[in-house]
Formats: structure tokens, sequence, C-alpha cells
């Protein structure tokens, strides 16, 4: 019913998008007026409209398919993948659309095999001093839900987003709301069912040509179809700076306070608050041009999954070989810590390293490894997973 009322709203909003994009290049001179900056938007591709094509093959060995510490079962994974990228682009703005179709094959277990979708519909409207963005962003999965889930179950994400820009010589506003459901296939999992909103307002102020200090609130709610006592809503205020300290430094710094209410008792309506400070942190520091070092860190409360405290570190290690054919080696490790309401805290460990070589703009080969740990007080959350994966995408 929910996604229906939906359809119903959205199907018009996106005709009168269109519609206000090509009404756009005939205004005259005004408040909407001046130079644009929209990617792929130059003078050879206004109003024009333009794809391209991706097919790919895609093996994989996953030794912990379930993520179960016990009873651990391997297999191999075929991958067929297609993708397709449409876009009209108009003098002020673009629309555009972006699909990836994955056929997943187990070969043991062959009752997982499933046919995945991502889909991303998109528009933008840009003028000198106003940026407006639509993005409809739809994903059919069925990876496992760590810790949540033990085994791999479909379900559906849809992720609408409207953000909006004012931009002058020396401030800026920004302004975005998102809204997520998640919805479950199986029967005995709808009633984690949710809907989870957000809205964030962010101010700007460039005191240096590269570095702008920024001031931001935001405010969401947390629902679920049937389990309504998970029910949440939160509040945060950050400040903080953004930008490059020099050529080689970009940092983002925010420091703030968080408050959750969750509904401790749904017969009374009574709620329990918490209220934690966070920090927000990344760093990238450009060591050559082909070499990149970048680091995150975010300490907060996690409200999807009713945590009480989150802590993620992340660390990111680049190196790009710039001439044809070129090389990409990325590794990155992440560390999680994470403590739920009334519970044991729960560790978490990911290792990424992926290896892309580009013979030319169409051919791309890629080797990778993935290693997961979770470690709780609960041995029976526990996990180790390693996955192994080869592959090649052309495009045309």
């Amino acid at each position: 019913m929910k996604s229906c009322l939906r359809q119903q709203w959205l199907t018009p909003l996106w005709i009168i998008i269109i519609l206000v994009m090509n009404f756009s290049r005939v205004i005259g001179e005004g408040f909407l007026s001046g130079p644009i900056n929209l990617q792929s938007t130059d003078k050879k591709n206004r109003g024009s409209f333009q794809s391209n094509f991706t097919v790919g093959q895609e093996i994989s060995y996953d030794d912990n398919i379930f993520l179960d510490e016990i009873d651990k079962e391997a297999d191999e994974i075929f991958k067929s993948l297609f993708g397709a990228k449409l876009g009209y682009y108009l003098t002020r703005g673009k629309i555009s659309l972006d699909y990836l179709g994955t056929s997943k094959k187990y070969n043991t277990w062959s009752d997982l095999n499933i046919l995945e979708h991502d889909a991303l519909l998109g528009t933008a409207f840009k003028s000198r001093r106003v940026t407006i963005k639509i993005d409809d962003h739809w994903r059919k999965m069925a990876d496992p839900m760590e810790v949540l889930i033990e085994k791999p179950l479909e379900r559906t994400h849809n992720n609408l987003t409207l953000s909006g820009s004012l931009k002058f010589e020396r401030t800026s506003w920004e302004l975005n709301h998102s809204k997520q459901t998640v919805d479950f296939d199986d029967e005995n999992y709808q009633f984690i069912n949710n809907n989870e909103q957000r809205t964030e307002l962010t101010f700007f102020h460039n005191f240096k040509p590269r570095l702008r200090i920024l001031f931001e609130c935001s405010q969401g709610t947390l629902d679920y179809e049937e389990e309504t006592f998970l029910d949440s809503s939160f509040f945060s205020l950050r400040g903080g700076l953004k930008g490059e300290l020099t050529p080689r430094i970009h940092l983002l710094i925010k420091l703030g306070y968080h408050q959750r209410a969750t509904k401790k008792d749904p017969t009374t309506g009574e709620k329990e608050i918490i209220k934690i400070p966070e920090i927000i942190g990344s760093c990238q520091y450009e060591i050559t041009p082909l070499i990149i070092l970048s680091g995150n860190l975010i300490q907060s409360t996690q409200y999807a999954t009713r945590s009480d405290f989150q802590s993620t570190k992340k660390l990111t290690l680049k190196i790009k070989k710039q001439q044809t054919p070129n090389l990409v080696l990325s590794s990155e490790l992440t560390g999680e810590n994470t403590r739920p309401l009334n519970e044991s805290s729960v560790s978490r460990l990911n290792w990424q390293t992926v290896v892309a070589y580009k013979l030319n703009r169409k051919i791309k080969i890629d080797l990778g490894y993935r290693f997961r740990q979770n470690k709780s007080r609960e041995s029976t959350r526990d996990y180790e997973n390693s996955i192994w994966q080869a592959g090649a995408t052309i495009k045309f």
C-alpha cells in the first residue's frame, strides 16, 4: 500500500521535472541564469542523448556463505553482469538512468540463485547559484545481513533523495532529504520491514579560498511496520571544517551532539533518551600523484540498528598507474565497534583489496580478496569469512 502511494506521486513528479528542465532552456536572464558546470554537459553534449553498456563475468569463492562460525558452508559463485547508462543532457541539467543486473548462481546451493537489480534514476538542474538534484535508487539483493540474519534473504531497498543548494560569494546552504524503505520477501522476516527518513541542513562559510567552516543540523525517524517498539527518532547538531589544508591534504572534521529517542514501552509511550557526543572526520593525503592515502573516523550512534554507540575507523590506500594500459591497486581496512541496546559489544573487521587492470577504455580485468570478522561476547554471533574473486568487464 505504501509503495503504491509513493509511485502515485512519484511519476507525476518526474514528469514535472522533465518539463521544468526543458522550459529552463528558454528562460531569460535572471536569478537562475549563469554558467553551467554539470559533469558531461559541455557544449557538444548539451541537448544530446548518451549511452554506454557493460557486460562482464565474475567467479568467486566464499568460504562461509551463511556467516556461521561452527557450520561453515563454502561455495563457488558465478556472476553474469549487464549494465547500462543512459543520459539526456540539457543546457541547465540532465536526467540519467544507471542500471546493473547481476545473475548470481551458486555451484552447490542452487536454491540461493537470484537475479539482483541495481537501478538509479536521477536528475540535476544547476545554475550559477542554485542546484537541485533528485535521485531514486532501487536495489533488489540477497546478501546476508551481518548478525541480524544468518542466511541470504531476498530484500528490496528503495532510497529516494532530494537535495538542493544555494550558493553566494562566500557562503552557501545545502538541504538534503532522504527516505529509505527496506522490504523482505520472506514472510518470517517481514516484521523488520522499515521506513527511514532523514533531513539535513548545512551552512558553509568560506574563510579561505579552499577551506570552509560548516554548521549543520539533522533529524530523522525510523519506523517499523510491525515491531513498533523498535521505532526511534534522532536529532543532531554539528560544526566543523571542510576543504584543503594544502594542495595535497583534504580534510573534513565534524564535532557535535547527538540525541536519540526510542520507545521503551509501546503501551505507555514512554521513551528512552540517549545523548552522546559525535566525532566525524576524514583526511586524504596525496603522497604522490599516483599514491593516495585516506582515513575516516566516525564515533556516533547508529540508530538504524539501535546501537547505543558506534565507532568506525577506515584506512584506504590507492595506487594508480595513469598511462594506458593502467593498473589500480586499492586496499581498504575497516574496524567497527558497536554496543547495541542491553547487549554486549560487537567488533567487526573488514579488509578488502582489489587489483584492477584496464587494457584500454573498454576492457578491464580485476582480482579481489575480502576478509570479514565478527567478534562479540556471545560466541554464537562470531564468524570469519573470506571471499576471493576474479572478473572481467567490457564496455561498448
